[in-house]
Parts: C-alpha cells; structure tokens; sequence
C-alpha cells in the first residue's frame, strides 16, 4: 500500500524552513551590523560573564574575542574594573535604568580611555532582565585633548597668579594670601607681618653684567629668601628687584628675627653666568594685630618703611612708625 504525502505537513515543514531562514538571515543581518560599528557591544549577564561581542576589530580589547566569550569581566578587563562593572550591572539590572561608566584599560597597544553605556536587554518573554547590553566607545583622543586644554588653562591660571622669572606668587595672588592671613590674626593672638625687600643697586648688576646675569641673581636670591622662611608664609616677588614676605609672627622682634636671616642669607655673593655678584638689601616691616587694615594699606606701608631703610643708609630693616610715616622719602 502506497504511503501518500499529507500536502499541509508539506506546507507546515515548508513554512519552517522559511522561518529558519528568516530568522537566520535577521541574525546575520545583526552579526554584520553591531560588527561594522566603530564602538564595541557586548553582551553580559548579572554576573558579568560574556555572552557576546561584536567589534570590526579586536585591537581595542583587552583580550582576544575569542578568549572572552563564557569568561568573566574580571578576566577580560581585570579583577578592580571587573568587580566595578558586575556592580554597575547590577544597578542596570535591578533599576531598569541605562548607565555611563568611563574608565581607563591597558590593552596591547597601550592605556586607552573609554567611554560605556549599559542598558538592560528587555525581552518580553521575561519579567525581569537578566542580562545587559554594553556599548563601548573608544574616547582616548578626546580625554587627552581635554586633558591638555585642562593644563593650558591651569598654567593661564598659574601664569595670571604667578612671576614669570621666579615662579613665586604676583602681587595679587600676595594681597589674597595677606587677606587671609589677616583674618587668621584677628582670630588669635599673632601679628601678621610684611617685610617689603628691595635689593641694593640692582641695577648697577643689570648695567655690568647684562640681564641675563641680573634674571640668574634674581632666580638665585628667590630660592635664597624661601629656604629661610617657613612652609606656611609667603614670599612674593612684584617685580624688578622687590621681593615681600607675608609671616605671623608673635612680635616684633621676631620679625626683626626674620629680616636678620634674609640678610644674612643673602651676604654670600651669588655666582652667576661666570660672574660673582654681592647682593644687599633694604627691608621695610610692617605689623598688623587685626584685618582693619586691607593688604594694600599694609604693602603700601611697609614699601615707606623700606625707603627709611634705604634713607638709613641701605642694608638695614626699619619697622613702619603710623606716626612718622611723613618723613619717608
């Protein structure tokens, strides 16, 4: 007895066929897409292990592709960043919700940054997601280039705030640095002290030796005054040849103290370019027990007790006297 073909099994077994195709052409489809793209997409579970990855090359990952897939994430990008991301999944997972992540790899071809999306993958046979898509973008061009113009505008900063020649603090970076030394005094029982330095016949170094020699005796006596002041005062050049320290002090003597070791340290002759140069200088003080007195007011007044110093006869410190300040020159 011939077995005779049942036409709608033939039509249903054809129908499937059409629907492998279908569905195998639509994954091809996927695979030649998310491997065309720029960015890397993986795909994770909650616990982080690869369940795919997609990449026109393998020359951003940490590990080949075929050494990811059924791993975890702390092996492909280690165990630190692999913990961080299985909880950042975790947070994706449970709030629904997509996430940014940046974050700094070494790959074979050197430290890159990057820049990550996570997003749940929602399937609606599922109540819950159980798994992430992970879409990664290479932004190491862009992280450096906004690390340089970060420095470019650090050093603009610098620069507004600071001497060219020495690196000390500007004239107006000292009077912020007064201010709140200042406020620190009318707070307790110190007095803030500002002792304006002016350097002797400096420019007679400038007209024998050249500016070159000059900017060196400069640089030279700026590393001199700071390494005879402590951490927390402030030494300022304003430009030429004056130099201002901003110091607490307990009294006047001790500010005296200070201007005997500026002396002091500047008494051996400063080798320069070749050139042996003897450096003196004339030191105006200034005391201030409370912050009535603006910082203007204080370098104003210590840059008189300099010029009685240099009406003394020069290499000598003279404290200002409110009473007397009409008699400077």
């Amino acid at each position: 007895m011939s077995r005779q073909t049942d036409p709608d099994n033939l039509a249903g077994r054809g129908r499937k066929h059409e629907v492998i195709e279908s569905l195998e052409e639509s994954e091809a489809r996927r695979e030649a897409l998310l491997s065309s793209l720029e960015d890397i997409v993986f795909e994770l579970d909650r616990d982080g292990v690869y369940l795919g990855v997609w990449t026109a090359s393998d020359h951003l990952l940490a590990r080949p592709r075929g050494e990811l897939m059924g791993r975890s994430v702390r092996e492909g990008i280690g165990e630190d960043l692999g913990d961080e991301l299985v909880r950042i999944i975790g947070r994706v997972l449970d709030k629904g919700s997509p996430e940014v992540w940046e974050y700094s790899l070494h790959i074979p071809t050197g430290t890159r940054w990057f820049q990550a999306r996570l997003a749940p993958i929602k399937v609606p046979r599922e109540t819950t997601a159980t798994r992430v898509c992970l879409l990664v973008r290479d932004v190491t061009e862009l992280k450096v280039a906004e690390q340089a113009r970060l420095q470019a505008e650090d050093e603009l900063r610098r620069l507004a705030l600071h001497d060219a020649l020495t690196g000390l603090p500007n004239r107006a970076l000292f009077a912020d640095r007064l201010e709140h030394a200042l406020a620190r005094t009318s707070r307790s029982d110190w007095l803030t002290a500002v002792l304006f330095c002016d350097l002797d016949h400096f420019n007679a170094v400038n007209n024998t030796f050249g500016h070159l020699t000059g900017d060196a005796v400069l640089i030279e006596v700026a590393r001199r005054l700071q390494s005879v002041l402590r951490a927390e005062d402030t030494l300022s050049r304003f430009g030429g040849d004056e130099f201002v320290c901003c110091a607490n002090v307990r009294n006047q003597t001790e500010a005296l103290e200070i201007a005997g070791r500026i002396s002091a340290t500047l008494a051996p002759p400063v080798a320069a370019n070749g050139s042996e140069v003897q450096i003196r200088a004339s030191i105006g003080i200034r005391l201030a027990e409370t912050s009535e007195d603006g910082p203007e007011t204080l370098m104003r007044d210590a840059d008189l007790a300099m010029y009685q110093a240099k009406a003394s006869g020069r290499d000598c410190a003279v404290v200002f006297d409110q009473l007397g300040d009409d008699k400077a020159p």
